[in-house]
């Protein structure tokens, strides 16, 4: 299909060759939509110019295949605008733009942006084009076109480089193992060591066979292995193809209906990963029902002729979406891979020392060197890693990185919630020299800036999107000052300085000696101000406390951890029944220069309970239901700081938190 006449004139050799954008780029609301904006601050050289319009783009299209590429990036982002507005965005718009085109940044493609006329100086991200070669190409490109089935040789030419990197070094293989025999696999109890390899997988709602009491026996003796379900069946081919005799998999390695089995195997989760040679990850498998190693997804690739002087060559162009644009490495979060929502397959990945990911388009292998993919791309370092005790410094950020994570996925059982990260917060703190400080969820050597978390819900722009589910467990998960007790994606505040002291804490654990594992209850004896809220004013699904304290008037905005409360009518009145408070936790600045408007400090908001601690029988009670900002205009900075100086660093009461 020939080009038209905008995009024959696209030099694509000077684009390959330069950089129009300098890859600074804010992310839009709501986040996690895939909406990328570049400001007028952010392009250091204007981007080529292609159609002024939606329509002439559509009408192009039809008979220019770049332009068709562009017009799927479109669509792209379309669909994404069009959910942004539906949750209360409405200052974005469906039509009239005009787009461009630019080089990518650190990758070998174009990255496609819209302007719109309201806002000519922005351009948004619409997707990417990447281009690649054949294998035999004589271009130094280095995206390589990826074939529908998984490249093994590829996949062993990855595994000898680690092996060249690294001694070899066996370990003691797991309580039980899988032995491949041929066209069976036998179950056995092993105490010699040896390299095996894990598999990492969602295992479904289909049921499907398990080890327990009934059928330990049979797994003993040896079992079909085209009995098993396809993810199995392929990660036993892969394993043997790999030269391996040993795999371990969860559901067929720990009994499922011994809960002694059960605890103490998942317990040793940490040690089951991190000592396996490799972890083969069935990321597009939603099921082990539905395997990893079959036909694949392909872009849609299509041909274009690069010039250089007199020499002729064909290259490939495929789309990707908006956030692989601006950051190419964003390919290694493979967030749309059902695995990804998985809770328990975290702490899997970090676990791992070296991982084989099977996704819907490619195969990406990850180890201490880098992340590489199948198409031809390296990125060296790597992002899911634990950090050792020289970084301690940064460690706790870290830890809030992953909660945050962890916290977008999903359980299928609730009571898992601590559990399904045990081994990784037991590895987390031998690394980072924390051992003996892990309290449901947070550590102690700086549990104040553990306890700043909120609840991350999408800022909405107006009433039209409903209010979202906002419900504990059923069943008690932890205490309510960790973020472990409440459903939500989690996100944390940053403090300058502390406000509150904790005086003591403890945990009741489901099983003694097992900190990182499930909690039957727990309190935090903290001493901090409790400041009293005059009103509350709920508006559009969000909720505003007011206060005054000392002649200075504030406000917080409110992210509730479930339900919203309610102030008792006769609060604001003197003498009234409160039961609600805002505790200042710590110090945290920021300024809204538009609004002229000054963030901070961090509070929790707390209501009044009944407690069963009898050392602190004399103490008053409470529960955490939600976190906010003090916002306060700027004349009353003066106030502020002295609210802060004089009367929230000393004036402290004691309290319970359960």
């Amino acid at each position: 299909m020939p080009l038209c006449q905008l995009c024959d004139a696209i030099d694509i050799a000077a684009v390959l060759d330069s950089e129009m954008m300098n890859g600074r780029y804010r992310e839009n609301y709501p986040k996690g939509h895939d909406l990328f904006v570049y400001g007028p601050v952010d392009v250091d050289y204007s981007p080529i110019a292609h159609h002024r319009s939606v329509e002439a783009l559509t009408l192009s299209a039809k008979a220019c295949a770049l332009c068709g590429l562009v017009e799927d990036c479109f669509n792209m982002t379309l669909s994404n605008l069009r959910k942004a507005i539906a949750m209360g965005f409405s200052s974005y718009k469906l039509s009239g733009y005009q787009f461009w085109v630019s080089s990518m940044a650190q990758a070998e493609g174009l990255e496609v942006l819209g302007s719109h006329p309201d806002d000519p100086l922005e351009y948004l991200v619409l997707g990417g084009i990447r281009f690649c070669v054949d294998d035999e190409s004589p271009l130094r490109l280095k995206g390589r076109k990826v074939s529908p089935w998984p490249n093994l040789t590829k996949i062993k030419a990855w595994i000898e480089q680690c092996r060249e990197h690294q001694h070899a070094q066996y370990t003691r293989l797991p309580t039980r193992v899988l032995k491949i025999e041929f066209d069976k696999v036998v179950l056995q109890e092993s105490v010699t060591v040896g390299d095996y390899i894990t598999l990492s997988h969602c295992w479904g709602k289909e049921a499907f066979s398990c080890l327990n009491k009934d059928t330990a026996e049979h797994l003993a003796l040896g079992v079909m292995t085209n009995t098993l379900p396809q993810s199995f069946q392929d990660a036993i081919l892969l394993t043997s193809q790999l030269g391996f005799q040993f795999l371990w998999i969860d559901s067929l390695c720990i009994t499922q209906d011994d809960v002694q089995d059960w605890k103490r195997e998942s317990e040793q989760m940490a040690e089951v990963y991190q000592n396996s040679f490799l972890t083969i990850s069935a990321s597009r498998a939603a099921s082990s029902l539905e395997g990893f190693l079959s036909k694949r997804l392909q872009p849609t690739y299509i041909a274009l002729e690069l010039r250089f002087g007199d020499l002729h060559h064909n290259i490939f162009a495929f789309t990707v979406p908006s956030r692989h644009a601006v950051e190419t490495y964003r390919c290694a979060d493979l967030s749309d891979e059902p695995l990804t929502k998985r809770g328990w397959a975290l702490q899997e990945r970090y676990l791992a020392r070296r991982t084989l990911h099977f996704e819907r388009f490619q195969t990406y292998f990850e180890c201490d060197r880098g992340f590489f993919t199948e198409d031809g791309r390296v990125y060296r370092g790597r992002g899911y890693r634990l950090l050792g005790p020289y970084e301690n410094q940064i460690s706790l950020r870290h830890w809030h990185n992953i909660i945050n994570q962890y916290s977008r996925r999903e359980l299928t059982i609730e009571g898992d919630k601590l559990p399904a990260l045990a081994g990784l917060a037991k590895r987390f703190a031998s690394s980072t020299n924390r051992v003996n400080q892990y309290r449901a969820g947070l550590w102690l050597d700086d549990i104040i800036r553990d306890m700043c978390w909120y609840r991350n819900t999408p800022q909405r722009a107006g009433p039209e999107q409903p209010s979202e589910s906002r419900i504990r467990p059923q069943n008690y998960i932890a205490p309510t000052w960790s973020w472990a007790s409440i459903k939500g994606v989690i996100g944390f505040h940053e403090l300058d300085q502390p406000l509150a002291m904790v005086e003591e804490v403890h945990v009741d654990l489901d099983t003694p000696g097992s900190p990182y594992g499930k909690v039957t209850g727990g309190w935090i004896h903290l001493r901090a101000v409790k400041l009293q809220p005059r009103s509350i004013d709920n508006q559009n699904n969000h909720s505003f406390l007011w206060f005054e304290e000392h002649g200075v008037n504030f406000y917080m905005y409110i992210e509730w951890d479930a339900e919203p409360c309610e102030l008792p009518e006769s609060a604001g009145a003197a003498g009234g029944d409160q039961t609600l408070f805002a505790v200042p936790l710590g110090w945290y600045s920021t300024v809204d220069m538009e609004r002229d408007t000054i963030f901070g400090p961090f509070c929790l908001i707390v209501r009044r309970v009944e407690h069963n601690v009898a050392t602190h029988a004399g103490v008053v009670g409470f529960e955490r239901v939600g976190a906010g900002l003090a916002q306060w205009e700027k004349e009353h900075k003066v106030g502020l700081r002295r609210l802060i100086v004089e009367e929230w660093t000393d004036a402290k009461e004691n309290m319970i938190l359960v």
